[in-house]
């Protein structure tokens, strides 16, 4: 996928575009604002929000006050350093800032050889590590990842090239049931085989969550396949969602996997602000490219500061404190669902890593809560089209008496996951972030509020559902 860069700064008498117009530049047409409501595809607006609910982080979140006010300091210091040095000195300077921040954040610090390679999204992370293999392999390779729905909407759009085939696996059954560990390992491991046998390299991708929070394949199988070919191997982790410890992080690193990340999802920045880790062996083995020196990207910067502040935040919280919030949303998420005549929750396994972490480690709490919709006088399901509208609706102020259909949600954009009654059907989300997790923490009382504020999500959404708008007579 081509992704249209900031435009360069060449010399210090150009000034920078304002900062409403710098966050949304360097990334592609997801991030353009229709005219009409000044949000842009993930339905954010550029400027904070307050009375937008935020619980979408699966797929956006729109910029809090806190991260706004980092983004401005931070556009303030890029235009005084304009004013002497040349736009590649200070972007070098400012990513470099960037960079060495997320490091300590992530606590790799002191991790030997590291590289972390700044990306405009997610996508372009997982393009830039299989360009990376693709050059340094010298013979065409195989790229094996989960379903698209269940991943990034370009990923392997992205990563397809005529060196490097893409094939994907199915995660969920027909009916959106998830398929067993087993079952999706026995899968990876067979087209393993194939690939390894018909003489090409092999791209693994283990996605750790995806869009409705499972893991595939296993880290256990990853780390089997790696082993058992070391030179023809090369294992990919889609962490953009984001949702473990620094410590599982480690762990991956460890075993030799390049992660990628975004700060965009469970981090709760801005849209399109990508990373790819590539631990110290891979990266001795991995050429990197020799394409043209980058081109200052400012607004992925300025989206990364914003992230910062928001991992920031939430990287001061103690362990314990992150369990407790994220233990006593989901228990309440559950609790709705399971009481809710129209919302069928998506079943989620349990997540399950085989890493020693730290004791309190919150990565296995359940933190994505899908879920499908049913009509309530004949009880079909909505089909994929009528939940996509659901989606919109439930950002905008409905102007109708009850209060329910007042209120703004953001939530989590619909995932295709399968059939019912003879009708494709879609699962919107509710989803924790780490704002959501550091105002809890903050405050029982806060903490109350938000669970009651994410609880009212469903109101809104029955109330809709059972409203003229989705009348099917």
């Amino acid at each position: 996928m081509e992704v249209v860069l900031s435009r360069p700064l060449r010399t210090g008498n150009q000034s920078l575009l304002p900062l409403h117009e710098m966050l949304v530049a360097g990334g592609d047409e997801r991030l353009r604002r229709d005219p009409n409501t000044e949000l842009n595809r993930y339905g954010c607006p550029v400027l904070p929000d307050s009375g937008l609910i935020a619980l979408g982080s699966s797929t956006a979140s729109p910029i809090s006050e806190p991260a706004y006010l980092a983004s401005k300091l931070l556009h303030l210091r890029f235009q005084a350093g304009l004013r002497k040095e040349s736009a590649e000195l200070v972007y070098a300077r400012e990513s470099t800032l960037i960079r060495r921040e997320l490091l300590s954040l992530c606590r790799l610090g002191d991790l030997s050889g590291l590289e972390l390679q700044l990306a405009a999204s997610g996508t372009d992370a997982h393009q830039a590590a299989a360009r990376r293999v693709a050059n340094s392999v010298g013979k065409p390779m195989h790229t094996l990842t989960v379903e698209e729905a269940e991943t990034g909407s370009y990923v392997v759009a992205a990563m397809s090239s005529p060196a490097n085939q893409v094939s994907t696996i199915a995660l969920r059954l027909a009916d959106g049931t998830p398929r067993s560990t087993s079952e999706i390992d026995a899968d990876f491991a067979r087209h393993a085989e194939q690939v390894i046998a018909a003489g090409r390299h092999l791209l693994l991708v283990l996605v750790d969550v995806s869009k409705t929070g499972l893991i595939a394949p296993s880290p256990t199988l990853a780390a089997e396949l790696h082993q058992r070919w070391p030179q023809q191997c090369d294992v990919l982790v889609d962490a953009c969602q984001f949702r473990f410890t620094p410590a599982t992080l480690r762990c991956y690193l460890e075993l030799d996997f390049m992660v990628a990340i975004t700060g965009s999802k469970f981090i709760g920045g801005p849209s399109f602000s990508g990373a790819l880790l590539i631990p110290e062996t891979s990266a001795a083995r991995l050429k990197a490219t020799t394409a043209e020196p980058e081109s200052p990207n400012f607004g992925l910067l300025l989206r990364w500061q914003a992230a910062l502040e928001e991992f920031r935040a939430f990287s001061q919280l103690p362990r314990s404190s992150i369990s407790q919030a994220l233990s006593t949303f989901a228990t309440a998420m559950e609790s709705r669902l399971k009481s809710s005549p129209l919302c069928i929750a998506l079943p989620v396994p349990q997540l399950e890593r085989p890493f020693q972490v730290e004791s309190d480690d919150w990565g296995h709490i359940q933190s994505i809560f899908p879920f499908s919709l049913r009509h309530p006088k004949s009880g079909a399901a909505f089909t994929l089209d009528e939940t996509r509208l659901m989606y919109q609706l439930l950002q905008r102020d409905a102007g109708d008496q009850s209060p329910h259909a007042r209120r703004r949600f953001l939530v989590g954009q619909p995932v295709t996951c399968g059939s019912r009654d003879d009708t494709s059907f879609g699962a919107l989300r509710i989803c924790a972030s780490t704002r959501m997790i550091v105002d809890a923490a903050a405050d029982t009382n806060h903490a109350g509020r938000i669970i009651n504020t994410s609880l009212a999500a469903f109101d809104k959404v029955e109330y809709l559902a059972g409203s003229t708008r989705f009348d099917r007579n």
